[in-house]
């Protein structure tokens, strides 16, 4: 009986390319993870502009002066198309408003992450490969 549950849990996980599922009754608790190890090659790449205006800074210590690169939504940062290419951007590199400075993964799908204002990118706050959450600070300008 609970063997046919789990196959049946483990074949919902798989069906919908689920990360974990949990189940629970009265009588049983069955908790189903997948190991996972290495992301997918996403196959789709959609473009957000990350935003300015947050006053939650996370990680970064906010100079008056820097504008901050936020996260436009959760999922593992990359400073580049692949590893070993060129990076989009690197610390002390001039960036127009809307230049690509690297791309988060999120549900196999790719989505570029701007600079939100002309200047010098003066830190990267977030390693390559990295998982951030929405509105964090990737990194930070100097105007």
């Amino acid at each position: 009986m609970h063997l046919d549950l789990m196959k049946n849990l483990a074949n919902l996980l798989k069906e919908f390319n689920l990360s974990e599922i949990d189940y629970e009754t009265a009588d049983i608790k069955v908790s189903l993870k997948k190991n996972i190890h290495q992301l997918q090659t996403p196959h789709t790449e959609t473009n957000i502009s990350a935003s300015m205006n947050c006053t939650d800074h996370n990680r970064a210590k906010q100079s008056e002066n820097l504008h901050p690169v936020k996260a436009p939504l959760i999922g593992a940062f990359y400073r580049a198309t692949e590893p070993g290419a060129t990076p989009f951007a690197k610390e002390g590199q001039k960036v127009l408003k809307g230049d690509p400075i690297g791309l988060i993964e999120s549900m196999k799908v790719l989505t570029l992450v701007h600079a939100p204002c002309d200047g010098i990118i003066e830190k990267f706050l977030i390693e390559n490969g990295e998982l951030v959450e929405f509105e964090e600070v990737i990194a930070q300008i100097a105007p």
